[in-house]
C-alpha cells in the first residue's frame, strides 16, 4: 500500500515557472479557504447523524471506540475505502467513503471527539516510502491516531501491514495535523505544476505551524522552480534547523549548489547524508528489505548485519538476518540469530514460533 501522508517532494528536474495573469492569480487565492483548527475538525450535520445512529453516547469508552471502528468499515455503512488521490477534509472524507491515511486519520479523530474520546494525531516516522511523479521523487510518510481508555494507549492505522514492532512514533498537535493537510494539498498541486496554489497551501502550512520541516523543504522546492534560489536554499537550512535528521532537504540542498557550481558545497551536504544513513539502523533495513525482495540475499545480508550492529536487540532484524542468511545456504548462522531473536520473545507462543523456524531451517535443505 502507498502510504500518502507528510508529502515531501525531492525536484529531479530543473524547470522555469510559467508566468500567470494577475487575473488568474486572484482567482486561484480566491479558490482557497483558510480552515481553522476548529472548523476543520467540527463534523458536518451528516457525520452528526451517522455517529447518532452507530454509537451510543451511553456506551463505555470501549465500546464507542469498537462500534465506531465498525461503522467506519462496515459495507453497509460508511464502508471507508483506502485511496491514494488527493487529502481531503475529514468531511470531505466522510462523503466520499475514500481518502488516503492522513485523510482517514483526520476523519476518525473528528468522529471520536465528537463521540466523547480522548484521540491525538501520532506521526509515525519510519514508516515511509519513496515514489516518482513525473520531475519529483515524493517521500510518504504515515500518520495515525491514538485513543487513551483507561490508561492504555489503543492504535487505530488505516494501513494494516505495518510492523507494530518496527516504529518510531510521536504525538503531535492539531495544528501540525492541519499543516500537515496544507503541505500535502501543497504537493499534490505542485506535482500538477499548478505552481500557484501550491505557493499558497505551502504558506498556509508554514502560517499554521512554522516548526514543520517538511513545509519548508517543499517551499524550498517551489522557490527553486522560481529560480530564487537565495529563497530555496534559506527554506532548506530552515527546515534542516528543525530536524538535522530532515534527508530530503539535504538532498535538495546539495542538488541547488550543485546547479550553482558550488561542488565543495554540494559534496559537503552529500557526505552528511552518507554519514546520517549509516549510522541508522532503519535506512540500512529499508534497503536490506528492498536487497532481499529483489533476490540480492548477499546484500541483503550485509544491510541487514549493519541494522544489527546499530540496534542489536530488535526481533525484526535479526529475523531478516536469519533469512538471509538462511538464502545463502549458511545455516548455522540463520540458526544463530534466530535463537537470539527467540531470546527476546516474551511469550510462550512466540518462543514455540521461533523454535519451529529454527526447526524448518534443516528440512528445507
Amino acid at each position: 500500500m502507498m502510504i500518502a501522508t507528510a508529502l515531501t517532494l525531492f525536484l529531479l528536474i530543473q524547470q522555469p515557472m510559467p508566468v500567470l495573469s494577475l487575473d488568474e492569480a486572484e482567482r486561484s487565492a480566491d479558490s482557497i479557504k483558510t480552515l481553522s483548527v476548529e472548523t476543520f475538525f467540527t463534523p458536518s450535520n451528516d457525520m452528526k447523524a451517522f455517529l447518532d445512529q452507530h454509537v451510543m453516547r451511553r456506551a463505555t469508552d470501549m465500546d464507542k471506540l469498537k462500534a465506531l471502528v465498525y461503522a467506519i468499515f462496515d459495507e453497509e455503512r460508511l464502508g471507508m475505502k483506502y485511496s491514494n488521490h488527493e487529502t481531503l477534509t475529514p468531511n470531505e472524507t466522510f462523503d466520499h467513503h475514500t481518502g488516503n491515511c492522513l485523510s482517514f486519520t483526520g476523519m476518525f479523530i473528528a468522529m471520536a471527539r465528537h463521540c466523547g474520546l480522548n484521540v491525538r494525531f501520532q506521526e509515525v516516522s519510519d514508516v515511509s516510502t519513496w515514489s516518482q511523479n513525473g520531475k519529483f521523487m515524493i517521500f510518504n510518510q504515515h500518520m495515525n491516531a491514538v485513543v487513551s481508555i483507561n490508561g492504555r494507549q489503543l492504535e487505530v492505522d488505516f494501513n494494516y501491514h505495518i510492523d507494530k514492532d518496527f516504529k518510531i512514533t510521536r504525538f503531535v498537535s492539531d495544528e501540525r495535523a492541519l499543516a500537515h493537510y496544507y503541505n500535502n494539498l501543497g504537493a499534490e498541486h505542485l506535482a500538477r505544476e499548478d505552481f500557484l496554489r501550491a505557493q499558497i497551501y505551502f504558506e498556509k502550512a508554514n502560517q499554521t505551524d512554522p516548526t514543520f520541516t517538511q513545509a519548508w523543504t517543499n517551499y524550498g522546492v517551489l522557490q527553486r522552480i522560481k529560480g530564487n534560489y537565495k529563497e530555496a536554499e534559506a527554506c532548506y537550512i530552515r527546515a534542516q534547523s528543525l530536524d538535522k535528521h530532515n534527508d530530503t532537504a539535504k538532498m535538495n540542498l546539495a542538488l541547488l549548489y550543485e546547479l550553482q557550481g558550488k561542488i565543495r558545497k554540494a559534496e559537503h551536504m552529500k557526505q552528511q547524508i552518507r554519514k546520517f544513513r549509516a549510522r541508522n539502523p532503519y535506512f540500512q533495513y529499508s534497503l536490506g528489505n528492498t536487497a532481499y525482495k529483489e533476490g540480492r540475499y548477499e546484500e541483503a545480508v550485509s544491510r541487514f548485519k549493519k541494522a544489527v550492529r546499530l540496534f542489536r536487540n530488535h526481533p525484526k532484524f535479526l529475523v531478516m538476518l536469519a533469512a538471509s542468511y538462511q538464502k545463502v545456504g549458511k545455516y548455522k548462522k540463520a540458526e544463530k540469530f534466530l535463537r537470539k531473536a527467540r531470546k527476546l520473545a516474551g511469550k510462550p507462543e512466540e518462543k514455540h514460533l521461533y523454535d519451529m523456524k529454527i526447526k524448518s531451517l534443516y528440512a528445507n535443505r
